[in-house]
């Protein structure tokens, strides 16, 4: 759940991510993640975290998230979880 926060990220990691390191937030580092107003850069800018980051256009502030795992399809999906609509 991420209510009415005005900076957060969102998202799922590798068994094998060194969680007391700094994180990159990238596929290629086992972390897929979604955010909004990370570091103070792209103000009110929804995005993926990909290399590079992807900006996401929604049509409505999503409050709770979903998140759909495929482990052995290898990919991930975050969706709106009050109206089921995919963010990426």
């Amino acid at each position: 759940e991420v209510g009415d926060g005005d900076s957060w990220v969102l998202g799922a990691a590798r068994e094998s991510v060194r969680r007391k390191e700094k994180i990159d937030f990238a596929p290629e580092e086992g972390i897929w993640a979604v955010g909004l107003n990370w570091k103070g850069k792209n103000w009110d800018q929804y995005q993926a975290f990909t290399s590079p980051e992807t900006p996401l256009s929604l049509c409505e502030r999503p409050r709770k998230i979903g998140i759909y795992l495929d482990y052995e399809g290898g990919w991930v999906a975050f969706y709106n979880a009050d109206t089921m609509a995919p963010i990426f």
